[in-house]
């Protein structure tokens, strides 16, 4: 975790058998020890309701040609009331 790179990220979450996903074009390290990240999440996004419960989630860093991957990830499909 030294250094992370500018670009797209999709952060994943799960909770029991239900997977989320979200694009993030950044984040940032904030600590080396305990290694710590910080990434913005929408208060209204399913994917904050399921990492709070399962205390969990994964950063998948998108090389260079995958941001149609990204576009993939509409934001209507973070939404709770979906």
């Amino acid at each position: 975790m030294r250094t992370f790179t500018y670009g797209l990220y999709i952060i994943m979450s799960k909770e029991d058998e239900v997977v989320n996903a979200f694009t993030a074009n950044w984040l940032t390290q904030v600590s080396f020890e305990p290694p710590l990240i910080a990434v913005s999440i929408e208060n209204d996004a399913k994917s904050l309701s399921m990492i709070q419960h399962s205390q969990t989630f994964t950063i998948n860093v998108l090389k260079t040609g995958q941001r149609e991957l990204a576009g993939q990830l509409g934001r209507s499909y973070n939404k709770k009331s979906q």
